[in-house]
């Protein structure tokens, strides 16, 4: 099933489902994320953000986080 197909599903369970999806694809490539940081992206996505530019900030807020410890 792909991301598309789940997308168009109506209802809460259909969110959940892309949720789980996303965070298994970036949990494969080892994104670095949360699930809290995986909603708002997704989140944001939604409300029309450009996803290279999230990519661009959260890459950002990694390497500034790696920095401080």
């Amino acid at each position: 099933m792909t991301a598309e197909k789940v997308g168009k599903s109506n209802g809460t369970d259909s969110e959940e489902q892309l949720h789980a999806v996303v965070a298994g694809m970036l949990d494969v490539v080892d994104a670095g994320l949360n699930p809290e940081s995986i909603k708002i992206s997704m989140e944001l996505l939604d409300a029309g953000i450009k996803p290279r530019a999230l990519a661009k900030v959260i890459k950002l807020l990694q390497k500034d986080a790696r920095s401080k410890k």
